[in-house]
């Protein structure tokens, strides 16, 4: 949702369902069909897991449809590891700076903030995924990401 190019969901992703090698890497999507024994279409049909991945792809579905640099903005690549990666989409009205830490622990990472035109004082407060922004100091940002999760932040 958050990189260049059409945004694609395979079906099932929206509820976190599992999958295995073809042909078994989707089962049929539960509700919608005869005989079906719950309707995962539904709020009341989602298990609580289910409702959790559900409402975290619809975060980052109206992102992309709120800001204009995750729709159109270039891509510019601020930090990368084995397990963290940080990019900025920026067009001429915003920059979005989207974080990755796929570690089974918090992160901290530095960003070159002055790569995309922040200047010392600048604040990143959250979107998605943590309540902890940041400020440009130095020219770099500090970003603290939890384990396993993706955020996004917007410069103010």
């Amino acid at each position: 949702m958050s990189v260049r190019g059409i945004a694609q969901l395979y079906y099932g992703e929206e509820i976190a369902m599992e999958g295995k090698d073809d042909p078994d890497n989707r089962r049929d999507f539960p509700g919608g069909f005869p005989g079906d024994v719950r309707n995962a279409f539904t709020d009341a049909g989602r298990k609580p897991e289910e409702q959790k991945m559900f409402e975290w792809t619809r975060a980052w579905i109206r992102l992309r449809a709120d800001h204009s640099a995750i729709r159109h903005g270039r891509l510019i690549d601020l930090f990368y590891d084995d397990d963290a990666y940080v990019f900025a989409r920026q067009d001429g009205t915003e920059t979005v700076i989207v974080a990755i830490n796929r570690a089974a622990k918090e992160q901290k990472v530095t960003v070159p903030a002055g790569a995309i035109g922040l200047k010392d004082g600048t604040e990143l407060t959250n979107l998605i995924g943590t309540r902890v922004g940041s400020r440009v100091a130095n020219g770099q940002a500090t970003l603290t990401l939890p384990a396993r999760i993706s955020v996004a932040y917007k410069t103010r």
